[in-house]
């Protein structure tokens, strides 16, 4: 999954200035999807299919799986960042402060809930974080269209 992060923070690079903002919400519906499908569906529908297989098969298709899984999520943080700050060095640095605090809180918390109710609710929850970016960043574009008339990739 890290592999899979790092080279979607890589290609996040890629992408246009002004289309940044715009790819933040699809990117986020695809971590909501991909974790779906990842840890609900397939380990509720698929149990047995995956029981089935040899290790050889089974290894490069969990790997493939969580690879691509990592790609969509290494897009989110970037994008918001570079969406956001707008080259200010000062915002630049409070949102990487702020989101590695959240990453280092959230490992504790997602730990002590797993231990305590579950892995599925840690699952539900993270899934749930990436529906609410969703939310928000189509909630901040939809805002900035009725204030302004103009949506901001327009403007760029």
């Amino acid at each position: 999954m890290i592999l899979g992060a790092g080279l979607g923070s890589l290609h996040s690079g890629t992408i246009p200035e002004g289309r940044k903002e715009s790819r933040i919400a699809p990117y986020s519906i695809g971590v909501v999807l991909g974790g779906i499908v990842l840890f609900l569906v397939i380990p509720l529908w698929g149990h047995r299919f995956l029981l089935w297989l040899p290790m050889p098969a089974l290894l490069p298709l969990v790997f493939v799986s969580f690879v691509g899984l990592g790609f969509l999520l290494g897009h989110v943080v970037p994008l918001s960042i570079d969406s956001y700050t707008h080259n200010q060095s000062n915002l630049l640095a409070w949102c990487w402060a702020i989101m590695v605090t959240g990453s280092v809180f959230g490992t504790v918390i997602a730990s002590i809930l797993a231990r305590d109710y579950g892995m599925f609710l840690v699952g539900v929850l993270g899934i749930l974080s990436y529906l609410f970016v969703a939310a928000v960043n189509l909630a901040g574009i939809a805002i900035v269209w009725v204030v302004s008339g103009v949506s901001r990739t327009d403007r760029e």
